[in-house]
């Protein structure tokens, strides 16, 4: 079993439209993309598995990770 992946990083993320996020919603963390940005630190992110645009919280997001060789390793680089 693996454990659960890291707190998010102390340093700020700048998030912006198209970056692939992770977002915390119905109790787990579920791969997206950012496709609008809204006043308020708040993003719209389209869900892989949902029909619908879903508002977050910057603080409901994070980058994704993955379960590598025995430790969590970013999952795409962030530009």
């Amino acid at each position: 079993m693996r454990p659960p992946p890291p707190p998010p990083e102390k340093k700020k993320v700048q998030f912006k439209f198209e970056d692939k996020v992770e977002a915390f919603y119905s109790d787990g963390w579920w791969e997206g993309a950012i496709i609008a940005e809204h006043s308020g630190g708040k993003f719209a992110v389209f869900l892989r598995g949902f029909e619908e645009q879903i508002v977050f919280e910057e603080k409901d997001l994070r980058l994704p990770v993955q379960w590598v060789k025995g430790k969590w390793e970013p999952r795409f680089e962030q530009v």
